[in-house]
């Protein structure tokens, strides 16, 4: 009898045994899963409304590839233009859903300092400074305009400027036609170069309006760099009052600029504008070197670049910044700090290319050869101008400026009243 008792008991401990075999394995088996599993990373890029792509689905791809099975970029593509897509980020931000990785940021100083002050981005200073890799892959004076004044670096731009330099496109056939050799090197010669096109029924400017007027102060802008007083204007941050010599100047200027652009110029987006330029429609366009590599084939055998007169160039390396915000747990922020990194590499990479390759385009090679040789670089005002001025006001009371509806004094006075508003908002 006690042997049977023994054997069922011996009988149950092997079957109990065999349970937590299958039970432990089963569970760890279930672990590496769990470990496997990919860590999903929140952000939101742009697309573009005319062509309905973005600038960053290359960039989501590579990542995406190389980090599958660890990290993975989960994007909510917003179709909207530029200034529709910020105020998408700062609904976020109001409702608490802002995304891992912002982009935009560093083009609305407010927006930037509210995020600061409530502790919502992330200091990257420690991230690329323990990694050899990533640090070397930056250029230095460019970080150093990156770092806040509090001395934290919140800020991540891609680490070399050369796509980032803003001058004139050309068409040189349209310029052949009108018997111009070479692009002109002074600000009176380039008033006489528009005349002579538009004098052989060739549409000088590739102009435009709608929801900003940003390739017309673009050019005002780095006309008023011109002198050291404009220089020293565009270097304020948000100015007290617009009711300078500088500005009148330059308001002059762009009003004689729509004499030379597409009679619905201040109607038309920014993207219909490019489109009539890239098909021959019109001979100038400002806009920077990110535009190089969307430009049609055929279309950049007939096209040159240049500075603006007086050997200009807009660039400031806080256009292309992003960030990482606060909030998300440690995995999620490894990953958003890897894509980072990642973006820095890839752009490090193209860089030198670009300027290693020896065999390439007239266009490029006149790029590479114009930020060589630029002795002039200015701020991009829509870092220095408070956003509402831009967004708000110019777009309500620049069209009655330049359709002669109002005055220079009204609009400069109505200008300094916005900013008296904006200040008492705050």
């Amino acid at each position: 009898m006690m042997r049977t008792v023994n054997r069922s008991r011996a009988f149950y401990k092997v079957i109990f045994l065999c349970f937590a075999v299958f039970f432990l394995t089963g569970c760890n088996k279930e672990v590496e899963k769990e470990k496997k599993k990919e860590i999903k990373i929140p952000v939101c890029f742009s697309v573009d409304q005319k062509t309905g792509k973005s600038d960053n689905e290359n960039l989501v791809d590579a990542f995406n590839k190389k980090y599958k099975g660890t990290y993975q970029l989960e994007v909510e593509w917003v179709t909207d233009s530029a200034e529709g897509f910020r105020d998408r980020i700062k609904v976020l931000n109001a409702t608490d859903k802002l995304p891992a990785i912002v982009t935009d940021v560093g083009f609305d100083a407010n927006f930037y300092q509210l995020l600061v002050d409530n502790n919502r981005l992330l200091d990257l200073t420690a991230y690329f400074n323990k990694d050899e890799e990533w640090k070397s892959a930056l250029d230095q004076k460019i970080m150093e305009r990156c770092v806040d004044k509090n001395g934290s670096t919140y800020l991540m731009p891609l680490g070399t400027m050369v796509h980032s330099y803003a001058g004139f496109y050309y068409n040189k056939e349209l310029f052949r036609q009108a018997g111009i050799e070479k692009f002109p090197t002074t600000w009176d010669e380039f008033f006489i170069c528009l005349r002579k096109l538009k004098n052989h029924g060739i549409t000088p400017l590739a102009l435009h309006g709608g929801n900003s007027y940003w390739t017309a102060l673009l050019i005002g802008t780095n006309y008023m760099a011109k002198n050291q007083k404009g220089m020293d204007f565009l270097n304020i941050q948000y100015p007290s009052t617009y009711q300078t010599e500088s500005m009148k100047d330059m308001l002059s200027m762009i009003k004689k600029l729509y004499q030379y652009a597409d009679k619905d110029a201040l109607e038309i987006e920014h993207g219909e504008s490019r489109k009539r330029f890239i098909e021959g429609k019109s001979a100038i366009m400002a806009n920077g070197g990110w535009m190089l590599e969307n430009l049609p084939s055929d279309f950049r055998k007939k096209t040159g670049f240049a500075p603006f007169p007086e050997n200009i160039l807009m660039e400031e390396p806080k256009m292309t910044a992003w960030a990482i915000t606060t909030g998300y747990d440690k995995e999620v922020t490894k990953g958003a700090v890897e894509f980072l990194k990642f973006r820095t590499m890839i752009a490090k990479k193209d860089s030198d290319e670009f300027l290693e390759k020896k065999n390439v385009p007239v266009l490029e090679k006149e790029y590479k050869e114009v930020i060589k040789t630029v002795q002039t670089i200015t701020p991009n005002y829509q870092l220095k101008w408070e956003d509402e001025i831009q967004n708000q006001f110019w777009v309500s009371e620049f069209p009655l400026f330049i359709q002669g509806k109002t005055s220079m004094n009204k609009f400069l006075k109505a200008m300094d009243q916005k900013v008296k508003e904006i200040e008492s908002e705050k």
